[in-house]
């Protein structure tokens, strides 16, 4: 499984993807059109991910530089390439992508979907009281006692503006 940055030549299987899974829980709510995807492949702090296995993209992951922290807009994997490492790939590149800079990666999911949260849980996302999001620690601030950012919404320091709730 090969994972890099899209190019032109990927976004129509990016939108065969997002068309194939657009009401499932990781997509519902979202929408995309064709000609978005090309906007995203040189936007800056915009990163645009692929899993490519045998020259097929098998999934695909689009995800926000905030300076000192990253979101996950979307990550798509085919029914076929699940299980077999393709999300994985793609959120780990993602996450290392940000190098030093990032206190800390977030996404949003359905609540209901159980196996997603799981999934994320064992990968080191936790999820803050009151919102269905996971955060991830980057290890710079894993082994701190006081990271600058609340994963609780019990941290008093949240409110110092120093990191995001």
């Amino acid at each position: 499984m090969l994972v890099r940055r899209a190019t032109d030549a990927d976004t129509a299987a990016i939108q065969a993807l997002y068309d194939h899974h657009k009401n499932s829980p990781e997509v519902l709510g979202l929408t995309f059109i064709a000609s978005d995807w090309p906007l995203y492949l040189s936007a800056p702090h915009v990163s645009l991910l692929v899993a490519e296995n045998r020259g097929h993209v098998q999934g695909f992951l689009l995800g926000f530089d905030l300076v000192n922290w990253a979101y996950v807009e979307i990550l798509v994997v085919s029914k076929e390439a699940r299980s077999q490492g393709a999300g994985s790939a793609l959120l780990e590149a993602f996450e290392h992508s940000g190098g030093d800079r990032w206190v800390a990666v977030e996404l949003c999911l359905d609540p209901d979907d159980r196996s997603l949260a799981n999934w994320l849980d064992r990968r080191g996302y936790k999820k803050p009281d009151l919102v269905e999001w996971r955060v991830k620690l980057t290890p710079q601030w894993a082994a701190t006692h006081h990271p600058p950012v609340d994963l609780t919404g019990t941290n008093p320091s949240a409110s110092s503006g120093l990191g995001r709730a």
